[in-house]
């Protein structure tokens, strides 16, 4: 009984909390009273996006297909340094609009952080299978192991 009367006070909130929502943060119509649709408003924003921010999703998608597809899955090899991408990209895409002007800058930054990752993981793991195939796994240095 007690789950019933839950229930009914959540559907009765909801059900007068919905047209004060839609009153507060809905869309104004449109002079002449008839609404545009939102096909050229989201037209006209993506058109304003600045260049950087559009390499800012092409890096973000490409961090995606690497973390799923296989063949870039292999060139990346790490779950790590896709992430660092994934990051790379939201940086680009979000920061050119709070720190305007300095597009060149981040651009620069994200190119030399997420360059910098994916180097030095590649090293870690190359160093690695040189170091299994040579049988001196457990030191590191480079020496045979006695």
């Amino acid at each position: 009984m007690g789950l019933l009367s839950i229930g009914a006070l959540l559907i009765l909130y909801w059900s007068s909390i919905g047209p004060l929502l839609v009153a507060v943060f809905g869309r104004p119509p449109a002079p002449g009273g008839r609404d545009e649709g939102a096909g050229p408003e989201l037209g006209a924003k993506l058109g304003s996006l600045k260049g950087i921010v559009w390499v800012g999703v092409g890096l973000f998608v490409f961090s995606l297909a690497s973390l799923m597809w296989p063949p870039i899955k292999a060139i990346i090899g790490s779950v790590t340094t896709s992430a660092a991408l994934m990051l790379g990209g939201v940086a680009l895409m979000v920061l050119p609009t709070l720190v305007v002007g300095n597009e060149l800058l981040i651009l620069g930054v994200v190119v030399l952080a997420v360059g910098g990752w994916f180097l030095a993981h590649r090293h870690g793991q190359l160093r690695g299978i040189v170091a299994a195939s040579t049988g001196n796994a457990g030191t590191g240095t480079g020496e045979q192991k006695s």
